[in-house]
């Protein structure tokens, strides 16, 4: 087996590798041409295999996006690669289709957030022609913010265009009996002759104005100029509603909708797609291994926006807020960075009220973050017990002043018989005489406004720390960096991303001190961020563990 190339400079990486990466695309897209081609002319010369073949489209959207839908990018040609592509799903997009299929049988409304030229829209755009093709009474609406984004005839950067020429690519004896272009594919409407279904779009505020629908996809929700009377007018319009977008900052609809917990999510990020997350390596100045990911390195150099890359490649929504206390890329490599779980082992809570937000545990074992989960419903103090005494927990940090002063008492009450200690701090005290390495001249209680703003500040730090480490390869101690490795898979990571990059800081007063806004720019609070701020406070001097009170809340024997 032949070892992985090592390149001499980073440029060296990044041009040898998008050129052999182009190489293999280029014999897969020829290989599926060829493969496409195939069965297209049996299917011509076998009427049963045509019939076979509509009727596995019929009931497999994604076997009929696999076999028949083409896309057309022109940039590929300045590669040596054709502009006309067949639309071969990768892993991700598959998973979107029936993801889709999911809202529509649910008829629950759905999110999707992505990174730049995903795409997403020719994925929706091929579903609708499926739809439009297979199924019965179907309604598709499509809205954008601007005519031009929903039908522009001949500009391929257009919705409709796009569905046109997914229509035209399709084999006659696929397309609808009676279609013809000129007639049913007029602006902003494509209609099915043979079976009523039609396509139509909307723009602006007239978006969700237009009827009923079976499903109405709403592309860059983020940017719409007024989303709340979109939003209100759409609720009327179809019982499946799918918004998608790149991010476009923390004040607007389609973030809170994000992060809501009350619509489901789907996320294309970059790198989920292969076409772009594939490595190489190369020496650098001094003469030490570096790996990087070619195609991104690429956009970043071509891009020269920090803001657009965080923003609409990172998909972080923070991006063009000032004054973050830890950006997102800094969290991103905490991702990325595995840590052994030696050193303190304490938990966090934030304790939501009571009838309102969910109660959030974290817990963190020296600088790994292990476990973040957000409880709800009846018995909270009984979850929070068995979750911190099986993870053996030492300690486990609240607000003492927060809300949901129902669940601490109850378990303030039981704290005798407790095998951790429970320790409530409040977030308006005075900062501590602590002095940190970014400023070892002033203490704690010279720098911030109050404890949380320290506490936000310690976690910043850590977060720093690991990017220096991960990004710059800085020779930085474990304890003095946070791993969030054990989160990669989980449900709640992007909502995990976001709220750490959600808060604040600014100087204020005559003495300058930090004061930090959890909320940031948005009006979500960032429960999960702060579990973990609370996991990551000072550990105190604390007498050995109690033992496990026996019966009773799952506090038995330890395992």
């Amino acid at each position: 087996m032949t070892a992985p190339a090592i390149y001499p400079s980073r440029e060296a990486a990044i041009r040898e590798s998008l050129i052999r990466h182009a190489a293999v695309r280029a014999i897969q897209i020829r290989s599926e041409m060829i493969r496409r081609a195939s069965l297209l002319r049996e299917a011509n010369a076998s009427a049963p295999l045509r019939l076979a073949l509509i009727e596995r489209c019929r009931r497999d959207p994604a076997f009929f996006i696999d076999t028949f839908a083409f896309t057309l990018d022109p940039r590929n040609v300045a590669e040596g690669l054709p502009g006309v592509l067949p639309l071969r799903l990768r892993p991700k997009q598959t998973a979107y289709v029936a993801w889709l299929d999911d809202r529509l049988r649910a008829r629950q409304n759905g999110l999707t957030e992505k990174s730049r030229d995903e795409g997403m829209t020719w994925v929706i755009c091929a579903y609708y022609v499926h739809h439009w093709l297979f199924w019965r009474d179907f309604q598709g609406g499509i809205g954008s913010r601007k005519e031009m984004q929903i039908d522009r005839l001949g500009d391929m950067n257009s919705i409709f265009e796009k569905i046109r020429f997914i229509i035209d690519k399709l084999p006659k004896w696929l397309r609808p009996r009676g279609f013809k272009r000129r007639v049913h594919a007029s602006f902003m409407k494509i209609l099915n002759p043979q079976n009523g279904n039609a396509i139509t779009g909307e723009a602006g505020d007239n978006i969700g104005r237009g009827g009923r629908s079976t499903l109405y996809f709403v592309d860059e929700h983020a940017a719409i100029e007024r989303p709340e009377s979109v939003d209100s007018a759409l609720s009327a319009n179809a019982n499946t509603i799918i918004y998608g977008s790149t991010p476009k900052g923390v004040g607007n609809l389609f973030f809170k909708k994000r992060f809501s917990g009350k619509i489901a999510v789907f996320t294309f990020h970059w790198r989920d797609n292969p076409d772009k997350n594939y490595e190489a390596r190369h020496l650098d100045a001094d003469g030490d291994l570096v790996t990087i990911h070619p195609w991104y390195e690429w956009a970043v150099d071509r891009i020269d926006d920090p803001v657009i890359i965080a923003q609409e490649i990172d998909i972080d929504y923070t991006a063009s807020v000032q004054g973050i206390v830890i950006p997102a890329k800094w969290v991103q490599a905490a991702l990325h960075l595995a840590l052994p779980a030696e050193g303190p082992n304490q938990g966090g809570l934030d304790v939501g009220a009571e009838g309102g937000d969910k109660t959030v545990y974290a817990r963190r074992h020296g600088p790994a973050l292990l476990r973040v989960l957000a409880l709800s419903g009846d018995g909270i103090e009984d979850d929070v017990r068995e979750l911190a005494t099986a993870d053996h927990v030492q300690v486990l940090y609240y607000d003492r002043l927060g809300v949901g002063a129902g669940i601490t008492r109850t378990l303030h009450r039981d704290r005798e018989t407790l095998p951790f200690h429970i320790e409530g701090l409040a977030n308006s005290q005075k900062p501590s005489a602590t002095e940190y390495g970014d400023r070892p001249e002033l203490t704690a209680r010279q720098r911030f406004d109050n404890y949380a703003a320290e506490l936000w500040w310690r976690l910043r730090l850590r977060f720093q720390a690991t990017f220096r480490r991960v990004v710059k390869g800085e020779a930085i101690p474990d304890d003095e960096c946070i791993s969030l490795a054990a989160l990669k898979d989980h449900p709640d990571v992007q909502k995990v991303i976001a709220q750490l990059s959600q808060p604040t800081y600014k100087k204020t007063g005559t003495t300058d001190k930090i004061v930090v806004n959890k909320y940031g720019e948005g009006s979500i609070s960032p429960d999960f961020a702060e579990a973990i701020m609370y996991a990551f406070a000072p550990p105190p001097d604390l007498e050995p563990a109690r033992p496990p009170a026996g019966g009773g809340y799952g506090l038995g024997e330890r395992p």
